[in-house]
Formats: structure tokens, C-alpha cells, sequence
């Protein structure tokens, strides 16, 4: 929230009376009115000389606390004050206090609960991310000038001639170049929290540690990453940009500046977990998001260089010392729960000492062995107790450097350096760490596959790389420029040559985005649309390619979803598909089930019949595929003729049969539970009606008659209808069943594990049924979108597959459902997408 929002009477109408005379007396303005006293102080907070004078005569620790909040835009009192180090002089608050009965600084309209009165800044236990909110008058803002520097003693320490070197692998801008090829390579997804993925973690961490990447330097790599936008969430998932490009090519120093102050500023907090794992939680719960708190250990460490003069050494655990006397308790230390979870009660001065010295003091001295000096901003001795601020840290401190020493300026390029490359006539190219720029590296990263990493990195360049490349951003000349500029003996007519022929290929290619592909019923309808519209592409004699489309209302096909139930059931053994639910894959997959003729009008007309030839496929397994196409339940007619032309029946018998029919179904599936009455059952005729063995008639009817249920004869013929108005009348009749098994198969809530963002493929029964045979031989859980019969909206679910039914009327599969935590049998025919999780296991 910028302070430009709120003009200077919207903060002041949020003032009781009474404290708006406080802000009168400190003006000297005689009013008595609230509506007086407000167009009072508007006029004085919006007249240059009064507040030019009064900046002047702000001290040091009020034009710090003014500079913090003018770059956050507002900032929470509360939050102000838990960070006294970056105000100085400990009068946090006292120098707030002045500002905000001065008018200064004024309370946001935004947070107030009633009207203001300057009791409501006492803190009262205020987390930093609550209590009154604090902006700046936009007249006062551009008339501040930058605060000066925060008070810190150190004194220089002996020059120390010898330093330690920071090599190509330990720099941070290599560990960045490392992190962003791992990005490229994975592209990992994230959870609807914004957290990568348990699998996709793994990788990279893999990728990063076969290039010498740490887990510290990985986490690292991605916070600086995330804060540069070099790389960015696109779709719930993380992904390289352009600016990664931008920043490769930038000079060392602002490449530098850019991860430094992407460090400064980043929410994360890979750094604190790293030195307080056992109390991380607590950390981070005691540092609210978008808070002063949460990046002040950051904050402080750099205000506490910034003091330092470039080019002279001082001592590392003085510079440690410095810090702890500008603020003690940057990491809590002197909070209730910290000595508690250390088992100090209170917290004694001696259990203080011990605990700064076991973490805050470790944590500090990382910040410079570590970070500062490979992101090459310090010089180390060889003994690493002395440090000094190099022309580089200069830089990205915005500090003066007329004070480097000649030694610690900036060496010039060598002339005479040695080739960074070697281009191999078997197109691979060899990279020297020491000797690549940053640019040249990340070229390499983009446009090669790196097969062995080290101080000299091996490429090998494929056209699916050169194409990856391109589409990257980054020209192909420009990478045969880099190559031939930087190769050793230049590079080999071989490889020049088949660069011309993939950059040939490459030109006879073009890349469409956001286009749609239109299908016609006749070359004729695809011939008038090609003419109406100029600048659209014909594919083939039907088809026709716009950037935007033009169907005016016609009929069209969502190739991006799966496919739509088409067929229609017809007479005798056959279906009709009207031409607007038909697809490009409907036909492929109509084909496997029987024979398939186009109709006048563009539909389709399948026949079923048995010399018609199915691939081999279980019958189970063509009627799933009817099931998974058809408009609605298929007929019992179709389920007979494919079992008796796949030989399952035998030939039909004649018998009498005795029928006892029940009013309603609940009775019917009541009864079948019940043992002495199941005894007695051959089968079941419906959803109300069971047949009797031979001779049990008596024995049922006792068994009915002792569950309180009138038994009577009757001679009436009762017709339950075609199969496929069963499952209808069972949904209606039986409601209590019905609405109970709704409630327990009904998802409870879609996995968090699934990638929700990504379509789900399409298959047929028959290729789900292989796909899933696959995952269950591989033990892999998958992720499938199901449409239950109870709802119209598919939902989507993480199983773990355990075993494939056909021997059913409808193939199964039986899983674990990590949705509903239970096992769970689902029909073949109603998943509507599927993909098998190949980094996990079960």
C-alpha cells in the first residue's frame, strides 16, 4: 500500500478530536473544532517551508525510521519497533512516537478498528503484522533526503596481504547458472501452497548435486532466482524467463547487485533453517511475511557493512560483535519461548552469551565465509578471521570506492587468456569453468545437453538441442558467434556444415501459438471459408488453421478435453454419431469395436457384428469402450451378442421358473443381505424381482414371513423395461441407499498432489486398461479423472492401482483411493483422463 493512496484528510479523519490537538500543539496551530483542526494541519503537512524546516531538524534514528517506511510504503508500528537496529541510538520508539504527533508519519485509514488516539501505538502484545499501520504524506516523502548511515564502531584490523580465491565452482553466480539449468531440465511443479513438489524437490536436488550443487547452495540458488524473476511460476509450475537471459549477459557487478538485493528482500527464509532447524517454526511463525522482521537479520548485517570503509581489513568477529551491540535480540534471543525450548527458564545473561556465541555468532560468520565471499563482494584472508570490502561489494553497497586500494581493484581482462571452448569435430564442445563468462556459460546451458560436469564441462549439440535453444530466445547465430569467439580452433567444417542444414529445417518450421484448428464436414464448406477469410492456413482438404477464430456460432470441437459421448443406439446392433460430437480420434477408436461407414450428412454409423475383427480384445473390454462413447447406459442387447460371439454363453434353456417380486428395491437388496433368504435365491430379474430355486418356494416364504413381510400370489405379469432404465429407477426409488452411497463415493475434496493444472489424456478402455497394468507390474500410483455415475462433474483422484477385473459385465479396477482413504473399485469406462506417477512408488 503505497502512501500516495491515502491523501493527507483521509488519515486525519480517522482521528479522534483529541488527538488531533495534540497534533495542533505540536504546530502551534489554534484550533478547536475537529473539522478546524483538520483543515489546520492538511494546510501546514502540505506547505513546503514548514515541512522543509521540520526535516531539517529531524534526528538521525527519526530519518531511518522515515526511510523504512517510505520504501516499504507503509509499515505496521509494531513492526517498526521489533527493529530497532536498523534506527539506531535505542529510541525506536520514541523517534516513531515524534513523528506520528508531529504528523510526520500518519495512521492508515486501512487498519482502523475506531478513531485514533496515539494510546492505540502501545504495542499491547502486537504481532509485527497488526496494530496501526504507519504511511508517509506524499509531500513529506519527496523532500526526504537519505537517511544517514547507523552508528558501528569497528576498528580496522593489520593488513593481511594473502586471500583466498574464489573458484568458478564455489561462486554463487555459478551455483545460479546451475540452479537455472536444473530448472530447465525438471520444471517442477508446485502445490496449491506454493511449494515444490516432494518428487520434483528430489530431482533437482539430483540435477543440482551431479553439477557439485549443494542442498544450501540449491535453496539458495532459487530464492535469489525467484527474486531476480529469472525464474517464475507459469501455471503451477516454476519456469526460466528471459530476464534469466538479461542477467547472464549483465556485468559482474549489477549480476551481483541483482542476487544481493534478491537476498535482502526475498520472504524465504533457506538461511534461517539452515542454523535453526530445531526452532525454525517458531522463527518463522515470530516473522510474519511482508514484514521488516522477517528479512531484518538481512537488513542489519548489510547496514552493518555499509559502515565499513572499502579496501581495509577488519576483523570477522568484530564485525560479529558490531551487530549484537546494535541488536542482541535479531533472532529473538531474548524472547520467553527461545529459552524455553532450551530448557533456560527465563533466559539467563549466561545461557544468552552461550546461545549467541552456538548460533547467531555461527550464523553471521556464514554470512560472510559463505555468501558475501562467493558472491565475490569480500576479500578473505587465508585464515578467514579478516575480511575486506572489494570494488565489487563497493558497488552493490553503494558505497564509495576512492578508498580501494590499488590491489583490490577490479584486475583487467587478460588479453592473452586462454580459449574458454573447444568444439569437437563429433559435436561436443568442451567448456573450461575458469574461463567461461556467465553469458557463455548460460548459452552453453540453454543450447547443449551436458553430459559430464567439472572443471571442464562437456556439451554435445543434437538439432533437438539447436531447436530447444531457439525457442529459448537466443538466436543461433549469436551461439555460432559465441563458439567461434571463444573456441580454440574455431569450430569444425562437419559441424558447421550440419548446423547450415538444422538451421535450414529450422527456417521450414513455424511455430503457431493460441491458433485453432477447424474441421468441416466437406472440402467444400473449408474451400468458402478459406475465401471469406484471407489469412487463414489450410491443413490438408478439411481442415483450416486462425489465430482467431471465426465460428460465428457453428457447431465446433474442443480438442483439448477428452472425448465427448457421441453414439446414439439404433436399431438391431448398431449406434449412430452425429458429426458435430465426432472428433479426429473417434473414428481410430470406433474402428476397434466393429464396422464403420460415414453418412451423407458427416455422421458416423457403426455396426457390431461377429466376423467383425477387435484387435483381439476382450469383450469386457468393447463394451467399456461402448460405455465410455455412448450418450447414455448401452442396452443389454449389445452385452449379450458380444458375449456370445466371444463364446462366454452357452445355448439358452427353457425351464419354469417361480418369481417373488417385491414393491420396492430397497425390499429386494434388503433381502438378499438377509443369509436364510439368499440360501433360496437362483437370481435376481430387475431391481424388484429374484428367482427361486426349485423347490425352496416354502423356505423363502418362511424366511420372508419372519422378517414381518406379507407374502401373496398373484398371476400379474410385471415388466421392469430395457435393462438401461434400471439403473434410473434404482437411483429414484432407492432413495436412502442411493443418497448414503452418494455421501460415502462422493469426493471429499480433490488431492492436493495432483497436478490440477494440467490436462488429464484421454484414452480408450482398451490402452487404460494397458496403461494401468503397466503402473500395477511397476507398483506406480496414478492420477485419473472419474465421472461418477451420481454426478455430472468428473473428479479427479491419486490411486494406487492393485488389480485389473474383466471377468465382470464391466471391466474394474480395484485401488487404493487417496482421496477417500479406502479401497475402491473403479469402472474402466468412466475414466475420462490418466497419467501414471513415474517418480513415485508405492
Amino acid at each position: 500500500m503505497s502512501a500516495s493512496q491515502f491523501s493527507v484528510k483521509e488519515c486525519l479523519r480517522g482521528y479522534t478530536s483529541e488527538t488531533l490537538g495534540v497534533l495542533c500543539a505540536e504546530w502551534a496551530l489554534a484550533a478547536s473544532s475537529k473539522e478546524s483542526r483538520i483543515r489546520a494541519l492538511e494546510k501546514v503537512l502540505q506547505d513546503p517551508l514548514h515541512l522543509e524546516r521540520a526535516a531539517e531538524e529531524l534526528a538521525p534514528e527519526a530519518r531511518r525510521a522515515l526511510a523504512l517506511i517510505r520504501a516499504n510504503g507503509t509499515a505496521f508500528y509494531a513492526d517498526l519497533v521489533s527493529v530497532p537496529g536498523l534506527i539506531g541510538d535505542g529510541r525506536t520508539k520514541e523517534s516513531i512516537d515524534g513523528l506520528a504527533r508531529r504528523g510526520i508519519v500518519l495512521v492508515s485509514p486501512l487498519n482502523l478498528k475506531g478513531a485514533f488516539t496515539f494510546n492505540d501505538l502501545v504495542l499491547n502484545g502486537h504481532a509485527p503484522d497488526a496494530g496501526p499501520s504507519l504511511v508517509i504524506p506524499a509531500t513529506i516523502s519527496r523532500i526526504l533526503a537519505d537517511p544517514p548511515a547507523i552508528k558501528s564502531t569497528q576498528a580496522p584490523a593489520d593488513s593481511d596481504d594473502t586471500c583466498k580465491q574464489v573458484s568458478p565452482a564455489d561462486s554463487m553466480v555459478w551455483c545460479v547458472l546451475d540452479t537455472l539449468r536444473a530448472v530447465d531440465l525438471v520444471e517442477p511443479r508446485l502445490t496449491s501452497t506454493g511449494v515444490i513438489h516432494k518428487s520434483d524437490r528430489a530431482r533437482l536436488a539430483s540435477v543440482a548435486k551431479d553439477a557439485g550443487v549443494s542442498t544450501e547452495g540449491l535453496d539458495l540458488g532459487l530464492m535469489m532466482t525467484l527474486g531476480t524473476g529469472a525464474v517464475a511460476d507459469a501455471g503451477r509450475r516454476l519456469i526460466t524467463t528471459p530476464e534469466s537471459l538479461a542477467w547472464a549477459q549483465a556485468e559482474r557487478p549489477d549480476q551481483i547487485r541483482a542476487l544481493f538485493q534478491a537476498y535482502l528482500s526475498s520472504n524465504e527464509l533457506p538461511d534461517v533453517k539452515l542454523f535453526y532447524s530445531d526452532l525454525f517454526d517458531s522463527l518463522e511463525e515470530a516473522m510474519p511475511r511482508k514484514t521488516l522482521r522477517r528479512v531484518y537479520h538481512r537488513r542489519l548485517a548489510a547496514e552493518a557493512l555499509r559502515v565499513l570503509s572499502p579496501g581495509v581489513w577488519y576483523r570477522v568477529d568484530e564485525y560479529i560483535g558490531a551487530i549484537r551491540r546494535l541488536d542482541e535480540n535479531v533472532f529473538f534471543l531474548k524472547e520467553h519461548w527461545r529459552a524455553l525450548k532450551s530448557n533456560a527458564g527465563e533466559g539467563s545473561t549466561s545461557w544468552r552469551q552461550r546461545t549467541w556465541q552456538s548460533y547467531e555468532a555461527r550464523f553471521f560468520a556464514w554470512y560472510l565465509r559463505s555468501l558475501l565471499f562467493k558472491l565475490e563482494m569480500i576479500d578473505l584472508s587465508e585464515s578467514e578471521e579478516l575480511f575486506r570490502i572489494n570494488a565489487v561489494g563497493a558497488a552493490v553497497l553503494d558505497m564509495d570506492p576512492g578508498s580501494i586500494m590499488a590491489e583490490n581493484r577490479p584486475q583487467e581482462a587478460v588479453q592473452d587468456q586462454p580459449p574458454a571452448l573447444i568444439v569437437q569435430a563429433d559435436f561436443g564442445v568442451v567448456a573450461y569453468g575458469d574461463r567461461c563468462s556467465p553469458w557463455l556459460r548460460r548459452v552453453l546451458d540453454v543450447f547443449g545437453e551436458r553430459v559430464q560436469h567439472g572443471p571442464a564441462s562437456t556439451y554435445r549439440l543434437t538439432s533437438s538441442s539447436i531447436y530447444k535453444g531457439e525457442q529459448a530466445g537466443i538466436g543461433v547465430d549469436t551461439f555460432l558467434g559465441l563458439l567461434d569467439t571463444n573456441s580454440a580452433h574455431g569450430i569444425p567444417g562437419n559441424v558447421r556444415e550440419e548446423f547450415s542444414s538444422w538451421l535450414r529445417k529450422l527456417d521450414s518450421i513455424t511455430l503457431l501459438r493460441r491458433c485453432d484448428v477447424i474441421e468441416f464436414q466437406t472440402s467444400e464448406l473449408a474451400d468458402t471459408h478459406a475465401t471469406e477469410h484471407p489469412r487463414a492456413r489450410r491443413i490438408g482438404e478439411r481442415f483450416i488453421i486462425e489465430s482467431e477464430s471465426n465460428r460465428n456460432g457453428s457447431p465446433y470441437i474442443d480438442y483439448a478435453n477428452p472425448l465427448p459421448p457421441c453414439l446414439d443406439e439404433s436399431e438391431g446392433l448398431t449406434f449412430q454419431a452425429n458429426w458435430e460430437h465426432l472428433n479426429l480420434f473417434v473414428r481410430r477408436r470406433l474402428e476397434d469395436v466393429g464396422a464403420v461407414q460415414e453418412r451423407e450428412d458427416g455422421g458416423l454409423h457403426l455396426a457390431l457384428g461377429a466376423n467383425d475383427s477387435r484387435n483381439g480384445a476382450e469383450w469386457s473390454l468393447v463394451v467399456a469402450e461402448l460405455e465410455a462413447l455412448a450418450t447414455g447406459p448401452i442396452a443389454g442387447r449389445y452385452r449379450t451378442a458380444l458375449r456370445a460371439w466371444s463364446g462366454e454363453i452357452g445355448p439358452a434353456l427353457t425351464r419354469t421358473a417361480t418369481l417373488v417380486r417385491f414393491d420396492e428395491p430397497e425390499v429386494c437388496d434388503t433381502a438378499l443381505e438377509i443369509a436364510e433368504i439368499a440360501e433360496q435365491v437362483e437370481g435376481r430379474l430387475g431391481p424388484r424381482t429374484l428367482v427361486v430355486k426349485d423347490g425352496c418356494l416354502n423356505a423363502l416364504k418362511r424366511a420372508i414371513k419372519q422378517h414381518g413381510v406379507r407374502v401373496t400370489r398373484s398371476s400379474e405379469i410385471f415388466d421392469d423395461g430395457p435393462p438401461s432404465a434400471w439403473l434410473d429407477s434404482d437411483e429414484l426409488s432407492d432413495a436412502p441407499v442411493a443418497g448414503a452411497r452418494r455421501r460415502q463415493a462422493a469426493p471429499l475434496e480433490e488431492d492436493e498432489s495432483a497436478d490440477q493444472a494440467a490436462a488429464l489424456p484421454s484414452y480408450a478402455p482398451r490402452i487404460v486398461c494397458e496403461i494401468l497394468e503397466d503402473a500395477i507390474n511397476r507398483r506406480r500410483p496414478v492420477i485419473i479423472r472419474y465421472q461418477p455415475p451420481w454426478s455430472d462433474h468428473a473428479a479427479v483422484r491419486r490411486v494406487n492401482p492393485v488389480a485389473i477385473d474383466l471377468n465382470g459385465s464391466a471391466p474394474t479396477m480395484n485401488a487404493y483411493c487417496h482421496t477417500q482413504e479406502a479401497a475402491r473399485v473403479f469402472k474402466l469406462a468412466r475414466i475420462a483422463g490418466i497419467r501414471v506417477l513415474e517418480d513415485e512408488t508405492f
